[in-house]
């Protein structure tokens, strides 16, 4: 169930260009995880959990039945979003 609280999280985080990357080292310098990096290509990083972001694996479970129940909604909002700047560039803003 922890892993697929934090895939749903990191994959919600993988809708935007570079904010994985982002998101990992945050919540790694906040101790809630600790991140692997290895020397491969195609690159590969793997993160695990700390003492401290274990206590986290009730409200991400939460936070992610939410997401998935709610996705359809999210969705529309990210599609809205992206006609609201595209509107503004076609605007000359």
């Amino acid at each position: 169930m922890l892993r697929k609280s934090l895939n749903c999280l990191i994959n919600r985080a993988k809708r935007s260009p570079g904010s994985q990357s982002i998101w990992g080292i945050r919540v790694e310098r906040k101790g809630l995880v600790e991140r692997t990096i290895y020397p491969v290509v195609p690159p590969k990083t793997e993160y695990r959990l700390t003492p401290l972001g274990l206590k986290l694996r009730e409200p991400i479970s939460w936070l992610c039945d939410w997401a998935i129940t709610n996705q359809a909604v999210l969705d529309q909002l990210d599609h809205v979003e992206v006609r609201s700047r595209m509107s503004i560039k076609a605007q000359g803003g």
